[in-house]
């Protein structure tokens, strides 16, 4: 089944600006000491600290926009790897990031405002320590909104939310969809005596699976379930919710959760849950 571990802590951090005697080559290879760079809690902005108001040296200020990287270690056990995929979670980075493992390119991500994922399966030595180098900059693009430099719009730098490693089975629910949790929750024809309720579950892979997802109402009790078959890469569900409590932002802020279990011949091999509400 999936394990989800927070990586927030034990990070190191440094700035990069031009003209710094160090390469890229160096801070993302696990040969190099990092002991001198500033120890970091996730969520973390480099910007934090920065002149409020006065963005360039011309008015005063000293807004960084520029490359800094990220370094922590991560070991794991056979055990922890074995039979496994493992994905690194990353819930926001500004503006872009780059990731390696080990030295080696895992992928780049480009927008400072959504979460991406990268499988790094190959990338890990089990019972060793493996590098996490992550290379983040907020310098100004032609290519990520807002592109302007002009307004009070500030693009703080960093890895502003929280990392996770997420370790599935081979038959996992879909974790290379855009970032999303891989489960889409649509609710129909509502009245006030029933919802129609369609759930779509990705899977990264054709496979020969089957889901079932569990309903429970905003006070947590359970109240249906749903079963459904893989065809290819997905799994639709459907079924009806009978007088469903409305959400109303602050007034009503009724929410439902669809627990998604999926199997394998039978065996159950990933779950995850999903708040939805009905309006």
């Amino acid at each position: 089944m999936r394990t989800v571990r927070e990586l927030n802590d034990f990070w190191r951090f440094t700035k990069l600006p031009a003209g710094m005697n160090i390469s890229k080559d160096n801070v993302i290879s696990p040969e190099y000491e990092d002991a001198s760079w500033q120890p970091v809690v996730l969520p973390h902005t480099y910007n934090s600290e920065d002149s409020a108001g006065r963005m360039t040296a011309a008015d005063g200020g000293n807004y960084y926009r520029g490359t800094v990287c990220y370094r922590r270690n991560l070991a794991l056990s056979f055990e922890e790897c074995s039979g496994k995929e493992l994905y690194l979670e990353f819930e926001g980075a500004n503006t872009v990031a780059e990731v390696y493992i080990n030295g080696r390119f895992a992928g780049e991500h480009s927008g400072g405002y959504s979460a991406f994922r990268f499988d790094i399966t190959d990338y890990i030595y089990p019972d060793k320590d493996n590098l996490i180098a992550v290379i983040v900059s907020n310098a100004p693009t032609d290519y990520i909104a807002p592109i302007t430099d002009n307004g009070d719009f500030t693009k703080m730098g960093g890895l502003y939310r929280g990392v996770k490693l997420i370790a599935v089975e081979p038959v996992h629910i879909a974790l290379k969809d855009s970032g999303s949790c891989g489960v889409y929750i649509t609710p129909r024809n509502i009245s006030e005596t029933s919802a129609d309720i369609g759930i779509l579950v990705k899977l990264d892979k054709a496979e020969t699976a089957e889901a079932k997802a569990v309903i429970y109402d905003p006070q947590g009790k359970p109240v249906t379930e749903f079963f459904g078959r893989a065809d290819k890469d997905r799994i639709t569900l459907s079924g009806k919710i009978n007088c469903p409590k409305f959400w109303d932002g602050v007034s009503s802020p009724s929410l439902y959760r669809a627990e998604i279990t999926l199997f394998c011949n039978r065996k159950p091999v990933d779950s995850i849950e999903q708040e939805f509400g009905i309006r």
